[in-house]
């Protein structure tokens, strides 16, 4: 079966531009949109959920896996990228420091090499829930994992890869739970579309 990658709901975080910390809940934006993601993951079949521990996070999915009795587990490696000493605050406000880029330490957090190698836990944890499942997997997790995974360990067609910079909040990925685990769908955002979305980072 196909395993789904899905980025949380929108938070201020996202919508005003500031780094996040981990109890960042969900705006009324994101709510909504937990809300028509839980329409469009209804007619799935979905065997386990496992979703980042942080609260945008727990709170765009929790309210599915309650009401379809779906086990839910949460991953610590599934986090967003830590950012130490710049949680809180907003990127215009460090625009002197290049956030995103691969050499950047940020103070009290994550360098690159340290990021990856979470990311490659949360991969393995990925690959090892999905084996006895007889349904669909589903991810919940941040936009810098998902970036990650794409550049690293899914196989993307590049008139697909152009599309999306960033994926967009409570998109959906889908790929094949197979080698070369093969992108079928990036960043499907049907279920948005009366919405207001919003790109925001991480």
């Amino acid at each position: 079966m196909n395993i789904l990658l899905i980025r949380h709901g929108e938070t201020d975080g996202n919508q005003k531009g500031f780094v996040q910390t981990a109890d960042t809940p969900l705006n009324d934006v994101g709510r909504e949109q937990a809300t028509s993601l839980e329409d469009r993951l209804s007619g799935r079949n979905i065997s386990k959920i496992l979703s980042s521990d942080f609260t945008r996070a727990k709170q765009t999915i929790e309210k599915f896996a309650s009401r379809q009795n779906i086990p839910c587990q949460w991953s610590k490696n599934l986090r967003e990228r830590d950012f130490g000493e710049l949680k809180g605050k907003f990127y215009k406000d460090i625009s002197n420091i290049q956030v995103f880029k691969d050499d950047f330490a940020p103070p009290g957090g994550e360098d690159l090499e340290k990021f990856e190698k979470r990311v490659d836990f949360a991969w393995e944890q990925i690959i090892s829930a999905s084996k006895p499942l007889s349904g669909e997997l589903a991810i919940i997790t941040h936009g810098l994992i998902i970036k990650n995974l794409l550049k690293r360990k899914l196989f993307v067609e590049d008139s697909l890869r152009k599309k999306y910079e960033i994926v967009p909040n409570t998109s959906i990925t889908i790929f094949e739970n197979k080698i070369p685990y093969k992108i079928l769908e990036l960043a499907n955002t049907k279920h948005l579309e009366t919405l207001n979305l919003n790109k925001g980072i991480a």
